[in-house]
């Protein structure tokens, strides 16, 4: 079983407050009873950004399989997910309301250099989300540009008209949706979600 990130981060973060109280005179049970009733509080606030997951390498194809399905000799691989590779810049997009905002994997703001992702986020189904893509040069053909001129069109930073000209988004993981945090929920699971707000 692999542990949530919640509960690494709940683990990581349980010995010093349960020892501040246990130095106080709290008894054990009722300490941990607060740390851990704390803990379950902790989740995503929406328009703050988190550290991205980012990709894995390998030797080869074989060594790949085994990174992403956990095989070890003898072991049941558990599923696996493979997708094209898009060269575009990595965004992590957050909404509250009308409020939109877009984020970098260094999670630099560049909320106003993408005012047409900004404009695509807020007609979408949902109210409150967090999306994971990339915003990837598009021409008029609708074949992906070479990275050069995506990053070019990505780096203007003139908050003029022009900003982002030519950039569509490809979001391919939701990680909150309405109140709800995904990030601990299957690929699939958040995958139909995403396929749901966004489509295809």
């Amino acid at each position: 079983v692999v542990p949530s990130l919640f509960a690494l981060f709940a683990a990581i973060l349980v010995a010093p407050p349960l020892g501040w109280l246990r130095r106080r005179g709290w008894p054990q049970p009722l300490a941990l009873a607060v740390v851990i009733l704390g803990l379950a509080a902790v989740g995503l606030t929406l328009l703050r950004p988190i550290q991205p997951m980012l990709a894995q390498t390998a030797t080869d194809v074989a060594d790949a399989l085994t990174l992403a399905t956990g095989v070890k000799e003898g072991e049941q691989p558990r599923p696996a997910s493979v997708e094209w590779k898009l060269d575009g810049a990595r965004i992590q997009v957050h909404r509250a309301g009308d409020e939109v905002r877009i984020y970098t994997r260094n999670l630099n703001d560049v909320t106003d250099r993408l005012p047409g992702i900004v404009d695509l986020v807020r007609s979408l189904p949902a109210s409150r989300l967090v999306l994971d893509g990339e915003a990837v040069g598009v021409g008029e053909d609708e074949l992906p540009r070479m990275f050069q001129d995506t990053m070019s069109a990505f780096g203007r930073d003139d908050g003029g008209v022009g900003a982002g000209a030519g950039l569509q988004s490809r979001f391919f993981d939701l990680l909150h949706l309405d109140g709800d945090d995904l990030i601990d929920r299957p690929l699939a699971e958040r995958l139909a979600a995403l396929d749901q707000v966004a489509g295809a």
